[in-house]
């Protein structure tokens, strides 16, 4: 079993509704779609969409959370300013939001798998029954994810998967960072983990057996992890070719990843110190995991307004909202590059000259959504549409001024071209690319067999990027989507009544995400060097949600210290159940460790 897992954003939903002339209103809220705000307000209060404005600046992040959730309170605030005709201010405390809007999907999963005797599966077959709570838009979707997404790297020859979704009398879940993947890598690692201890052989034996072809074939992808030549090592890829499946992962970089990650991190050294330690060390115990992602994700058509302006400035409207992902910035980088192209050789456009501005529906009206870890590379690809449409309308006045042999700047271009060219140009990314990406990460962790208490000494993350828009921002994303991660996996215990259903856990002093404590102690996050050349905007790939997956690297390896304490405290290293989150009191019930088991030694 997993539970669910709150998007827990720093701002939760608010809306100011201003009503104005004519009977119109401009709706301001924290939603990551403005067009279905739009759509939900004209339904509520009865008005056509020409008098309904709805703007978006800076959301307090979103994490999926506020796709459908903040609906409920910008409808109340229009409704209130409609029928007052005054301006209306509303937001739900922390407490009331986390009840009322849902979250992750807890899943319950039973599995069955046919494996010989060096781990390598032949067959899975897994029913996932999931709770949706009373329904939402998100959660058909959700399920599909996890269950098409299980496998990740492993190749599998036969799979049955089962979803069955399960309205309860709860608050709907929704799709939150990564929905359904967490809940797939738990599956699939819980088999993997299971196997190995059935065989009595390392999980990374398992992980191995049914990542790669043969050994040999690994050995080969060592040697030149970055060549597109070791592809054909995969075990899953050389599955597919079997069965005439081509499912365009346009490259394969995941097995240099893997081979490139474990001798950067001396894999072998480390799980031999860690069998030492765990051998002198009675009430301490450490656990070592490796584990890998391969995540789909699509550009959607997002759409972008330019603006010039004759003092050579820019200003950007896009149908993507800014919700702590770096989406402006690598919008204007994007966009001063293509703005300094119109006059090529001239002074290059300053950052600070181009602005991003709220979205609204009155500029864009009716956009793509903010998610699914694309959004900015689409508004960047939209803006360059937009900008190579301005570049023609000041074609002409370009020439122009070069035959009267004047120097041409972008200033000096938008002042002689005013009045007479449009200074405005919309993009839409139309470029609908479906792409993969890849990572693998290993995690050390230790736990205190007595209280439960774990620390991550230390997660090595290697990425599939591509060639970054922005690494800064996309590293960033990295560390903070792992750490999501460890909150779903480690942390963040849903309590609820078990008559009513009413959840305890509903703010920060009861629910538990991650703090600084839980930060690996050395954190390590790389970018593989091999290129994206197959496709994407500028060859670039997501960085949002796919390493939030990779957190169950740090899952496996508190599994690891578990299984290390429950031998020394004599109950074996066979399989044992581990359901997430695993709390400190989880895990200090699963190491077997009692007073019956407790001596002084002299």
């Amino acid at each position: 079993f997993c539970d669910g897992q709150k998007a827990f954003y720093m701002e939760p939903p608010a809306s100011l509704v201003v009503p104005g002339e004519d009977g119109t209103l401009t709706v301001w809220g924290t939603m990551q779609v403005p067009n279905w705000a739009h759509d939900v307000v004209t339904s509520c209060t009865s008005l056509p969409k020409h008098k309904v404005v709805v703007n978006i600046t800076h959301v307090g992040g979103g994490f999926g959370g506020k796709l459908t959730k903040p609906m409920h309170v910008v409808c109340a605030a229009a409704v209130a300013a409609a029928k007052t005709k005054r301006a209306v201010r509303m937001h739900l405390n922390r407490n009331v939001d986390t009840v009322l809007c849902g979250g992750r999907h807890p899943m319950s999963i039973k599995y069955e798998a046919g494996f010989d005797q060096k781990g390598k599966i032949s067959a899975i077959r897994t029913h996932a029954y999931v709770d949706a709570g009373l329904g939402d838009a998100c959660s058909t979707f959700t399920l599909g994810i996890a269950l098409q997404n299980m496998e990740q790297i492993y190749g599998i020859p036969n799979l049955d998967l089962n979803g069955y979704l399960l309205n309860t009398d709860k608050p709907g879940n929704t799709a939150v960072r990564g929905p359904g993947e967490p809940q797939a890598t738990f599956i699939m690692e819980t088999i993997v983990e299971h196997i190995a201890a059935d065989l009595g052989i390392s999980a990374q034996e398992v992980r191995e057996a049914n990542i790669f072809t043969s050994p040999e074939g690994m050995q080969k992808v060592a040697a030149n992890p970055t060549s597109p030549d070791v592809d054909q090592y995969s075990a899953m890829l050389e599955i597919e070719q079997k069965l005439k499946e081509g499912k365009g992962y346009k490259g394969f970089p995941a097995l240099g990843i893997w081979t490139t990650l474990k001798q950067k991190v001396k894999f072998d050294e480390k799980a031999a110190a860690i069998d030492k330690f765990n051998s002198e060390h009675r009430l301490r115990k450490r656990g070592l995991a490796m584990t890998p992602v391969k995540y789909k994700v699509n550009t959607r058509g997002q759409q972008a307004l330019v603006c010039l302006y004759t003092d050579g400035t820019c200003l950007i409207t896009c149908d993507g909202t800014e919700i702590g992902q770096g989406l402006h910035t690598k919008v204007v980088q994007y966009a001063a590059y293509y703005l300094s192209q119109i006059v090529p050789g001239g002074e290059a456009v300053s950052l600070e000259s181009i602005r991003v501005g709220p979205n609204g529906t009155d500029k864009v009206a009716h956009g793509s959504i903010t998610g699914g870890s694309t959004t900015s590379e689409g508004v960047c690809e939209a803006v360059r549409i937009a900008i190579g449409k301005l570049q023609e309308n000041l074609r002409p006045t370009k020439e122009k001024l070069e035959a009267d042999g004047k120097t041409v700047t972008l200033t000096g271009l938008l002042a002689a071209a005013a009045g007479n060219t449009e200074l405005q140009a919309t993009g839409k990314c139309e470029e609908n690319f479906a792409y993969y990406c890849y990572g693998a990460c290993v995690s050390e962790v230790e736990v205190d067999v007595l209280t439960g208490e774990s620390v991550i000494l230390s997660s090595s993350m290697l990425y599939d990027c591509g060639k970054s828009l922005n690494p800064t921002i996309d590293l960033g994303q990295c560390e903070g989507a792992f750490i999501m991660g460890v909150g779903f996996f480690l942390r963040e215990r849903l309590v609820q009544d078990n008559s009513t259903g009413q959840l305890a856990t509903d703010g920060t002093w009861e629910y538990k995400i991650p703090c600084s404590l839980d930060v690996p102690l050395q954190f390590d996050v790389e970018f593989f060097p091999r290129p994206f050349s197959e496709g994407g905007i500028a060859s670039s790939k997501a960085s949002g949600e796919p390493p939030l997956v990779l957190s169950s690297s740090v899952f496996c390896a508190v599994k690891q210290a578990i299984r290390a304490a429950r031998q020394e405290f004599g109950l074996g290293g066979g399989n044992f159940r581990l359901d997430a989150p695993c709390t400190p009191r989880d895990i200090a019930l699963a190491t077997g460790a009692s007073q019956e088991t407790m001596k002084l030694l002299r």
